[in-house]
């Protein structure tokens, strides 16, 4: 599995390990993201630029002193119901950054640099829903939900080319 793979709270427990997961999920979010507005911008309840992690891991590379360098490599979405895809493995991560956070503290380490993981506070549930909804209804507006899982599938294979400690590239 990518969690087994990427040994993410592992890794960010050194500053090494925490500047190259800082920099994976960077590219993961800020490749993706670059494609996903085209799409994404204008879709009715969205909040598309609200949920861009893009500049927050921008900022926690440099807190960890790590250049920000071009995302590259990231599928491209060929329209809305793959860029929702896609969306939906991005915006998972924000749920698993609660289950990150606590364990990172639980192990004794610190938050620094990690702000990423925390993009919506106590709001991550309701952010959560409110996309499921809108899958859900442009799914039934005609889309169909086979574009979103072509998405889904080419992020996955993605965040698992940023973020494993021993990356394949795409």
């Amino acid at each position: 599995s990518l969690e087994r793979r990427s040994d993410v709270i592992g890794r960010v427990l050194t500053p090494e390990g925490r500047r190259e997961v800082v920099a994976g999920f960077h590219r993961l979010h800020a490749g993706l993201e670059t494609g996903l507005a085209r799409w994404l911008g204008e879709v009715d309840g969205l909040d598309f630029e609200g949920r861009r992690r893009g500049p927050l891991l921008e900022a926690d590379l440099r807190a960890l002193g790590v250049p920000v360098l071009l995302a590259s490599g990231a599928p491209r979405a060929g329209g809305r119901g793959e860029a929702l895809g896609q969306l939906y493995v991005l915006e998972g991560s924000a749920l698993g950054g609660a289950v990150i956070r606590k364990q990172v503290l639980k192990s004794g380490g610190d938050l620094a640099g990690l702000g990423f993981l925390n993009p919506y506070g106590d709001a991550v549930g309701a952010r959560w829903r409110s996309l499921l909804s809108i899958i859900a209804r442009e799914a039934a507006a005609g889309g169909g939900v086979e574009p979103m899982i072509t998405g889904a599938w080419a992020a996955f294979a993605f965040a698992d080319a940023c973020l494993s400690a021993d990356p394949v590239d795409v």
